[in-house]
């Protein structure tokens, strides 16, 4: 039972008088009482100040005053726990503690592997080899649109990889390749204040806005980005734009030009350049990696090189990046004056090289620099030390003009000049017999006039040709096809030499022998003619049996191609 305010302002009251305050009638007895006995009347009045100055007390302070009075313990709520028992389930300090069990670890909380843990309420990983349980069974699997999958089914695959609830993180389209949205100005200008995504897609934001009444002042208040630049962006995506609609310049390029700050300023140069060439332009800057100040040294190369198209000079550089390059800086060096020194005109020189295509290109570029290098060390510049004069005069000798002489040798003029009556399988007697004949003019320097229209070869002056009357050469695609002995053991082209005025056959030697066909050639009324190779051994033979053969030449030797030393070839001629 919990003691009142009105009973703690009575208990020493009652105390002292020995009764309970709280009884009826008790105010009136102790009135009485102290109306007969003025000692019993002190004593009340001090309980009641007492009283007085302990109820404020307690309302000053907020705390119980030990007024000297005991309680029972069992009139005191126990929240669950026996009456007197101390700890966790209630009771009153110094009491008899009672036996309680052991708190579990950490704070009551249940772990899994726990005894009070409940493993039917888990639910695991598909993907880890388990499966998704409920206390009754296997339970729900929820989808990508949150809708309820069927567990007892596979997992619908797409394109071999999960889909639904296990299918792999795909990140979102970059910015991109995502297209303006025009009608969200707000999303627009949100890109444009952060800057996300490369310049050339921000760019296409640009155009839109303004359609819509935002000015570049307006569009550097709400985003931060500078009219200038916001021009500029414009600038680069015209010229971009065009490259990139072009099939002759390869997309990979154009990544060079998504640098805002290396690759892109040049685009503001070669804008300026025609349609047809600006493609050529673009690929010569990124394969050079090119800046701004270079590209624009480029398209003033083309305005020169364009003004200078009918020039006899301007024909030595043809019409590719790095000769029109090259162009310029060949009209560099010649407009050098003294002062600018020999450095100069060298690192013009050295750059003019790098970038020249054509041989004809460095060429004049070379020429260029020899001929400043002997100006600015010539007479005009030569001061009165003999120092400077010496130099002078060697540098005069070093770019003197001379013409190299050769005298030629006895053994260099030695060559034969035969000619070509085609192939070995299209001769015929006709044409060996007009085959041209060689008229030397008796020039010192062996000039000679060939007769006839037929193809010519020059071979040295071997033995076996100087030996010959009237030599001509034949074509053979396949040595190994003909039954003739030294050159039926390979398999290779080779020009076969025959020699018309030697017809007398004889033991050891190959000649060629003009057979009459069975075949009446159509119109000419005649038999058919073949041309063939027979060794002299049998030429003779069929003499003698009666047999009569028309010998047209001697077959001198065979040449073969030039060999690359694996062939087992010599290059020596064995006579």
């Amino acid at each position: 039972m919990l003691m009142t305010m009105k009973d703690f302002i009575r208990a020493p009251v009652a105390a002292a008088l020995g009764g309970d305050s709280r009884a009826p009638g008790a105010r009136g007895a102790i009135v009485g009482r102290a109306r007969g006995s003025a000692c019993v009347s002190r004593v009340v009045s001090r309980a009641t100040r007492r009283a007085a100055v302990a109820v404020d007390g307690v309302r000053r302070r907020g705390r119980v005053i030990s007024m000297g009075y005991s309680m029972d313990p069992n009139a005191l709520p126990t929240f669950g726990g026996t009456p007197g028992q101390p700890g966790a389930n209630g009771g009153m300090p110094g009491a008899k503690k009672a036996a309680t069990p052991p708190k579990p670890p950490g704070g009551g909380l249940i772990m899994p592997g726990m005894d009070e843990f409940d493993d039917s309420v888990v639910t695991r990983n598909p993907l880890s080899g388990g499966s998704t349980s409920s206390p009754g069974g296997r339970g729900p699997t929820l989808t990508h649109d949150g809708s309820m999958a069927d567990p007892s089914k596979p997992i619908p695959k797409v394109g071999g990889e999960l889909s639904g609830a296990f299918e792999p993180y795909k990140p979102p389209p970059t910015f991109d390749a995502a297209k303006a949205d025009e009608t969200d100005p707000e999303r627009m200008l949100m890109m444009l204040r952060g800057r996300v995504g490369l310049w050339h897609t921000l760019a296409k934001y640009i155009r839109p806005l303004q359609q819509r009444g935002y000015q570049p002042n307006d569009l550097f208040d709400a985003t931060g980005i500078e009219p200038k630049e916001q021009a500029q962006w414009m600038t680069w995506l015209a010229c971009y734009a065009s490259l990139k609609e072009s099939p002759k310049f390869a997309d990979e390029k154009l990544e060079y030009f998504s640098d805002e700050y290396v690759g892109a300023p040049n685009l503001s140069q070669i804008m300026y350049l025609p349609s047809a060439v600006r493609v050529s332009a673009a690929e010569f800057i990124v394969d050079n990696e090119f800046e701004e100040t270079q590209s624009r040294e480029l398209v003033k190369a083309y305005e020169i090189r364009k003004a200078n198209a009918s020039t006899v000079v301007a024909r030595s550089f043809n019409e590719t990046p790095g000769d029109i390059l090259a162009f310029k800086l060949y009209r560099d060096i010649q407009e050098l004056q003294r002062y600018q020194g020999e450095e100069e005109a060298k690192r013009l020189f050295d750059k003019g090289s790098k970038y020249a295509v054509t041989e004809t290109a460095k060429e004049r570029l070379k020429s260029a620099f020899d001929l400043y290098v002997s100006q600015i060390n010539g007479p005009a510049s030569v001061g009165l030390s003999a120092g400077v004069a010496g130099a002078s005069s060697a540098s005069e000798e070093e770019f003197e003009a001379a013409v190299q002489v050769v005298r030629l040798e006895e053994a260099e003029m030695a060559y034969r000049a035969i000619p070509v009556l085609g192939s070995l399988s299209k001769i015929t007697s006709a044409k060996i017999k007009t085959a041209g004949t060689l008229e030397r003019t008796g020039d010192i320097f062996g000039v000679f006039k060939p007769s006839g229209n037929s193809d010519w070869v020059a071979l040295p002056n071997w033995d076996l040709l100087v030996d010959s009357g009237e030599p001509f050469a034949m074509y053979c695609d396949d040595t190994s096809k003909l039954d003739v002995g030294g050159i039926k053991d390979k398999s290779e082209p080779a020009l076969l030499i025959a020699d018309r005025k030697s017809t007398t056959p004889s033991m050891g030697r190959y000649y060629l022998v003009g057979k009459k066909s069975s075949l009446v050639m159509a119109g000419s009324g005649g038999n058919a003619e073949t041309v063939e190779i027979m060794n002299g051994k049998d030429i003779l033979a069929a003499e003698r049996n009666g047999k009569s053969l028309n010998t047209l030449a001697r077959i001198v030797l065979a040449v073969r191609a030039p060999s690359r030393g694996d062939d087992g070839m010599t290059t020596e001629f064995v006579s």
